[in-house]
């Protein structure tokens, strides 16, 4: 394997997104030395830091400005990110404690309608038991009036016997 496969084979594991180790680089070019790769690999890095470089890789005084920057903007964007998330958390608070209130004035109102309706249940129930005793006491002056018309019609039955059979006499 030459050097000039080494380098293809890198470049197209970088091409596809991916960080050119020894393996991978080895698995591209579907086997070989790791020696032979290792000592291809440093040159390869090295050609392309010195590429990097003449591309216009900025000044270190300019990457550690621009690095700063970046920390500054990122240190902003979490505080955003913070604030707004206690402010969504809060929001929630608020939203679950007026549901909390919600849910316990209807349970209120509905432990008072239970109580309601418990009382007017129990006031029914008395009613029932009033009326029951009143249609009980009704039915036995019933049956005694009837036990006192039975008797009086015995009577004008006896009455009339004597009535009648004296006037046939």
């Amino acid at each position: 394997m030459t050097q000039t496969e080494i380098f293809e084979a890198a470049d197209r594991i970088e091409a596809r997104g991916e960080r050119p180790t020894l393996d991978a680089v080895r698995a591209e070019l579907g086997g070989g030395s790791f020696r032979d790769i290792s000592a291809g690999m440093r040159k390869w890095r090295a050609r392309r830091k010195q590429a990097d470089a003449e591309a216009g890789a900025p000044p270190a005084p300019v990457a550690q400005q621009a690095a700063r920057f970046a920390r500054q903007v990122w240190g902003a964007a979490v505080e955003e990110a913070s604030e707004r998330q206690s402010a969504e958390r809060a929001a929630a608070e608020k939203r679950q404690a007026e549901a909390l209130a919600q849910a316990e004035a209807e349970r209120d109102e509905a432990a008072s309608l239970a109580d309601r309706l418990a009382a007017s249940l129990e006031e029914a129930r008395a009613q029932c038991a009033q009326l029951e005793r009143d249609l009980e006491r009704a039915r036995q002056k019933t049956a005694t009036k009837e036990g006192e018309l039975r008797e009086a019609r015995a009577q004008f039955t006896a009455l009339l016997d004597r009535i009648g059979g004296g006037a046939d006499a």
